[in-house]
């Protein structure tokens, strides 16, 4: 597996937390700011706990992970197909 760049600021490099996507020039994986977020840190704080990572970087891939996500939906054009309640991951989101 070679390097890959994803945009400008956000690299899956197989030799860089076992090709898990990082910020670029960083071990600092995308995940763990992303989760920061969801635990209610805002751009200012992630700016000061993770330094080494340009906030332009963090815009980034919250505008790359809101595109996957969106891109990824396809509404049900039935409701009735949902059955039971909701799966866990629409839990964690909407806490």
């Amino acid at each position: 597996m070679e390097c890959k760049e994803i945009g400008k600021y956000l690299v899956s490099d197989p030799e860089v937390y076992h090709g898990e996507l990082t910020f670029k020039g960083t071990r600092v994986p995308v995940e763990t700011i992303l989760r920061a977020f969801k635990r209610g840190y805002d751009l200012d704080k992630i700016a000061k706990g993770w330094c080494n990572v340009p906030r332009e970087a963090v815009i980034e891939a919250i505008e790359l992970a809101t595109r996957a996500l969106v891109e990824s939906y396809e509404p049900y054009d039935d409701l009735s197909e949902l059955d039971g309640p909701p799966t866990e991951i629409f839990v964690e989101v909407a806490k």
